[in-house]
């Protein structure tokens, strides 16, 4: 019943965003993208993009060089970064584990699984954890933003 509740939520989210953009850009372009987006080429465009905003996004919080989250033996923050990639292209795009370990060149899919179990058990009320939340956060606004302009005006 609560998954149910959550997929109806994000409906009416979806829906609100599309009415806020028709408003914006008219039916006309919107259903133009909605139609290029549904082509293969289109899609893989979109997602394309916004996974390298994410990883650029990410690296530019963490002040790290975008190369360093392919590295095999990272540490310290460059793990947080890439562990907030995993996140975010999880959320964002919903890519199975294994497909976000092949974009940084691994096919250990664990290392996805780890992440997101990890981001999940933070605590606010650890300063550690609180930092990398807000971080996190300011990310995830710059995604979606950016999430919702590619969706509908990509090229």
């Amino acid at each position: 019943m609560a998954a149910m509740k959550s997929i109806d939520d994000e409906v009416i989210v979806i829906i609100k965003r599309l009415a806020k953009t028709i408003k914006k850009v008219g039916v006309k372009k919107v259903v133009a993208a909605l139609d290029e987006l549904n082509t293969k080429e289109g899609f893989i465009e979109a997602h394309s993009s916004l996974i390298k905003f994410i990883i650029k996004e990410t690296s530019k919080s963490f002040k790290i060089n975008p190369e360093d989250l392919n590295r095999k033996n990272i540490r310290g923050i460059t793990i947080d970064a890439r562990s907030m990639c995993f996140v975010l292209l999880k959320h964002h795009l919903d890519l199975k584990h294994q497909d976000i370990a092949a974009i940084f060149g691994s096919n250990n899919h664990s290392l996805v699984s780890n992440a997101v179990k990890r981001v999940s058990n933070l605590n606010y009320d650890i300063r550690i954890d609180r930092k990398f939340m807000d971080i996190y956060r300011d990310v995830d606004k710059r995604v979606e933003e950016r999430k919702s302009v590619l969706w509908i005006k990509h090229s």
